[in-house]
């Protein structure tokens, strides 16, 4: 058990994210305002994206829609985000990001109501920007507040519990 890792999930300081270049979007998911707004943000002739945009929870169509994704990923060579409010999914990227290198993936999670007014923007920066702190073509998290300003969101290392389960997210 000693070689057992666990990582809490620690959100860095709040910034804007530079800008990432025009995306021509297929969107997957559910039906919302994030996914309309992701939809209208399509640049033709820009280079191909995929968008996976989930709600609050997680189901069985989010398990089809991130895997569709995935698959275009796969055979197209698209970069991928994953767009949720809550639903998650970032665990499927994190393990593809270590199995399978190739493009760019990213996770965006809207936290608050507002936050899909600047989607497009973050999501497009999360795949492209090129002053984050880890290596193009790893898994990118970013929580996304209504301001437009994200956090950068990191695995970090950290102890097993001696007794019982730390609080919070783990």
């Amino acid at each position: 058990m000693d070689e057992l890792a666990v990582h809490r999930y620690a959100p860095g300081p709040r910034a804007r994210l530079g800008s990432g270049p025009p995306r021509s979007w297929s969107v997957l998911g559910e039906p919302s305002t994030a996914a309309e707004r992701m939809h209208r943000a399509r640049v033709s002739g820009a280079a191909p994206a995929v968008a996976v945009v989930l709600g609050e929870h997680y189901g069985r169509h989010a398990d089809r829609a991130l895997l569709q994704g995935l698959a275009l990923r796969r055979t197209h060579g698209w970069p991928l985000v994953l767009v949720h409010r809550g639903a998650g999914g970032g665990s499927l990227l994190r393990a593809v990001a270590l199995e399978e290198p190739g493009p760019p993936l990213a996770t965006v999670e809207l936290t608050c109501a507002g936050a899909e007014a600047t989607v497009a923007e973050v999501a497009r920066a999360a795949l492209g920007d090129t002053r984050w702190p880890d290596p193009p073509g790893s898994r990118r998290d970013v929580l996304a507040g209504a301001d437009g300003r994200t956090a950068f969101a990191r695995w970090r290392p950290s102890a097993l519990p001696a007794a019982r389960p730390p609080t919070g997210p783990c």
